[in-house]
């Protein structure tokens, strides 16, 4: 035989020969490499493709929701949204009634009444989220008397409409105070006129127009 096919026989034993586990390993590592790599790449591709974008939750809301700005908030509501309003609105602690409970037919989203005494005297605070701000300002003139609303602004409270005690038809004395363009009022109805104009004075708090949808920053 010849050299030069000795040679050609070499090569093509070397080539049908079975591949040793050190050129098996050099070959499948970098394989196997790669494609790990690629399948990282792709599921983070994946996930920032289908992961929901998360809000940046600049301001925190009445209810401890985050929000972009305060006007992405919701109006407060319910009974923890009438006690966000007026702080001094505890029913956990106070001798509330919700009124809704026992008049079904009455129009008003919410409202509960606070049962309170001044010097032994009989005292009943009202507060409602009521359905249409209009509507109840016109009520309050019809039943209290327009020339008894007055129109303020408190410095950093927002507007507000206070109607001075006026007689009811059970006797009583009623003053009311409606928080500006929001629907929130709060009624104080008392057996004296002077009751009825100090409790809503002293002992009815109001918050901020600047903390009425979101949380104060710290």
């Amino acid at each position: 035989m010849s050299q030069r096919a000795q040679t050609r026989g070499s090569m093509l034993e070397a080539m049908h020969r079975r591949p040793t586990r050190a050129r098996t390993a050099a070959v499948v590592v970098p394989i196997v490499l790669g494609l790990a790599i690629a399948a990282g790449y792709g599921s983070r591709l994946l996930w920032h493709q289908v992961a929901p974008a998360a809000s940046s939750g600049e301001v925190t809301c009445w209810d401890g929701s985050g929000a972009d700005a305060a006007v992405d908030c919701a109006l407060p509501s319910g009974v923890k949204g009438l006690a966000w309003v007026f702080p001094t609105f505890k029913p956990a602690k106070q001798d509330c009634t919700d009124e809704l409970a026992s008049h079904p037919a009455f129009t008003r989203a919410t409202m509960w009444s606070c049962r309170q005494t001044v010097q032994g005297r009989a005292v009943s605070i009202t507060y409602s989220q009521v359905a249409s701000v209009s509507q109840t300002r016109r009520t309050l003139d019809r039943q209290l008397g327009a020339d008894q609303r007055s129109r303020s602004t408190p410095r950093g409270a927002g507007p507000r409409f206070r109607w001075q005690p006026a007689r009811i038809a059970d006797g009583r004395w009623r003053s009311a105070l409606l928080v500006g363009s929001q629907p929130y009022l709060v009624e104080v109805t008392a057996s004296t006129a002077q009751d009825a104009a100090d409790v809503l004075k002293r002992r009815v708090r109001v918050r901020p127009a600047s903390e009425l949808l979101v949380q104060p920053s710290e």
